[in-house]
């Protein structure tokens, strides 16, 4: 059951893509969007381990390319599990509607992505052996706003709340990996799931911030 979360995944991303009203266009992207994230992961070994991560997102239109770098520790003990991870991720924008901010008296883009990853660990128990290779998909809801100061009306901000399920490929001399005083097989370590809350910023198309704008002169 678990294998067919991926699929399932991009299935519900599909289907509200579908039945919502019609596409805003999107691209008002004027430089990368760059943020990072705090993020926790839960793999079918029961290794749990949390921290922090990086990325740099470009956009053409509707379609982002991402480079992304954590650092995670285990979340029991102090001693446990530690792992760097590098991952490149394909993203599609697959709805985007504004709807009034609850924060602010201007409106805000709600925005639902579709991911596709790839990624690469390091874990600092076994620096020597070969590093496994996940591959995932994952769903990210966006909540993206401008800013009422003059002078800075055309930066985004940009806050999100993403899960990802990710199938590891071990290699297959990698036979255990030492975690804590005892070990665990790395092949059966199956499905990684990633749950993340995050920021990113960048500069925004003068066209794009506008819709942004619409209820700034309330405020001046």
């Amino acid at each position: 059951m678990l294998a067919r979360l991926p699929c399932a995944l991009a299935v519900v991303v599909v289907v509200l893509a579908t039945a919502a009203s019609p596409l805003v266009h999107a691209g008002g992207e004027r430089s990368p969007m760059v943020g990072g994230a705090v993020i926790a992961s839960q793999t079918t070994d029961e290794a749990e381990v949390a921290g922090l991560s990086l990325e740099v997102a470009l956009w053409w239109n509707r379609i982002g390319l991402a480079l992304e770098g954590s650092r995670q520790w285990d979340v029991a003990t102090v001693d446990g599990p530690r792992v760097t991870t590098l991952a490149a991720s394909a993203r599609l924008l697959a709805y985007d509607h504004l709807i009034p901010s609850l924060l602010e008296p201007s409106d805000v883009e709600l925005g639902l992505e579709l991911h596709g990853i790839v990624q690469r660990e390091w874990w600092d128990d076994v620096p020597s052996a070969p590093q496994p290779l996940s591959y995932g998909a994952g769903i990210a809801v966006r909540l993206r706003g401008g800013s009422d100061d003059y002078f800075s009306r055309l930066l985004l901000a940009e806050s999100r709340l993403f899960v990802r399920v990710l199938k590891t490929r071990a290699p297959e001399s990698m036979d255990v990996i030492a975690k804590g005083s005892g070990t665990v097989g790395y092949p059966e370590r199956d499905l990684t799931v990633i749950i993340g809350l995050g920021v990113l910023f960048g500069g925004g198309d003068p066209a794009y911030c506008e819709r942004f704008r619409s209820r700034w002169p309330e405020v001046q």
